[in-house]
Order: C-alpha cells, then structure tokens, then sequence
C-alpha cells in the first residue's frame, strides 16, 4: 500500500488504497469508502451508498455540517480513480 500525500482543505483530496477500501483524507477531514475485489484482484467494485458525510480523525465521527456537497463528491471520486490507476485497479462505483 502507497501512503497517499495529505490534502488540504480547501485543495483537492488525496486516496490510498488498503486492500478493502479506500481512505480518503482532505485536511483533518477523512472518510473510509468500501470496496470489494471482484475475480481478479485488479477489478474493483466501489461501494458509494454509504458516502454521505466526511469524518474528523479525531474520532471518526460523521459530523451533520461536513456533509458531502456534490462538489465533494466529484473531487472524492477523481482522487479515487488516480489511486486505482496507480495502483493499476480497474474499477466500478456502485
């Protein structure tokens, strides 16, 4: 596993891969989005579901005011696609 650079918060998000999700960090913010290999171990089903709202590190808890903007979630998204691809994982967001 590579140890993604930290991001700021107002810059874009940064992703690392762990194996079974991956951990998505802006700032002091964070957020864990879970993922399934499928057949190969390269192939990779992103579950998105349960992205709603960022996490605080220091105690991982959900808070109602950092909700996901749309904004948000297009930025988590590229961040994850470029840890996929240099990872060398294909993915698909579910």
């Amino acid at each position: 596993m590579k140890a993604a650079s930290s991001g700021s918060r107002r810059g874009k998000p940064s992703a690392a891969w762990t194996g079974a999700s991956f951990e998505v960090r802006k700032g002091s913010r964070m957020l864990v989005v879970a993922a399934v290999t499928q057949g190969e171990e390269s192939h990779v089903l992103v579950e998105l579901d349960a992205v709603t709202h960022w996490n605080h590190e220091a105690n991982g808890e959900p808070q109602e005011s950092d909700e996901l903007s749309i904004e948000d979630l297009h930025a988590i998204l590229e961040a994850i696609e470029a840890e996929a691809d240099e990872q060398g994982l294909s993915i698909d967001f579910e």
